[in-house]
């Protein structure tokens, strides 16, 4: 039985709806798990960034920009990485790149001088967008056509939100231990993050998934690696009688 949107629910009861169909459905909760954590405590580059110019080069405002330029340079990669792909986004991929992009960040930190910190913000830059992507294209293909508005809300109010919320806890780590802490408290959170997911899939018994059926992405479509098939005998093909049998 599909599930269909109720147009007498308010919004609060819409958002509701949302957040309880991610929550059941684990291909759906992942992505927009590790995009919260990466959205709230990694993607806080106006605080790191800004301070990183400004208290460990000694720069102004021309630094700051040169440093967000070469993120925007690494945007512009990662999407050109991104539209090259035809296959649809697996699971682990995106695990992959937000381990990727934890290392990344911690990296970027880490960096002694001005112009290795500027060239360590275009992979940083670059792990920011195939996260997002994948993550936007895993949630997506894997929702059902009439929930699919009210889980994306669900998936941009964590990925966007959460950078707010984030902000005084990376400006607090900044203040107490410096821009760099701060830029390395994101990298090892969505590092751990990415390790946690990892581990969880590595316990998961192998034939779950294939025990579970199409799945809210419908018959036929792959999501995660895994190609979902019906199985009712209405859905088939029927194979035609033996030679010489009775008709």
């Amino acid at each position: 039985m599909s599930c269909r949107p109720d147009p007498s629910s308010g919004p609060g009861g819409q958002l509701r709806a949302g957040l309880s169909y991610a929550v059941r459905h684990r291909e759906i909760a992942t992505p927009i798990l590790l995009v919260g954590i990466v959205g709230a405590l990694g993607l806080n580059f106006p605080v790191t960034v800004a301070l990183m110019a400004s208290e460990q080069f000694g720069g102004a405002a021309a630094t700051y920009g040169l440093l967000t330029a070469m993120l925007a340079v690494g945007s512009i990669a990662g999407a050109a990485v991104s539209a090259r792909r035809l296959d649809v986004p697996r699971h682990t991929t995106l695990i992959a790149a937000t381990a990727a992009f934890g290392v990344s960040e911690t990296l970027f930190g880490l960096m002694p001088n001005l112009w290795l910190f500027a060239l360590l913000a275009i992979p940083t830059g670059a792990c920011v967008l195939l996260v997002s992507t994948m993550a936007n294209a895993l949630v997506q293909l894997s929702t059902d056509d009439a929930m699919r508005g009210r889980v994306m809300g669900v998936f941009l109010l964590v990925f966007i939100g959460t950078t707010p919320i984030g902000a005084p806890i990376v400006g607090a780590v900044c203040e107490a231990f410096g821009p760099r802490a701060g830029l390395a408290l994101g990298g090892v959170s969505s590092l751990l993050a990415a390790a946690i997911v990892a581990l969880f899939d590595l316990r998961r018994p192998p034939a779950a998934a294939r025990a579970a059926g199409p799945g809210p992405a419908g018959p036929g479509l792959a999501v995660g690696g895994l190609k979902a098939r019906p199985s009712h005998p209405a859905c088939e093909t029927p194979r035609p009688p033996p030679a010489g049998a009775s008709r």
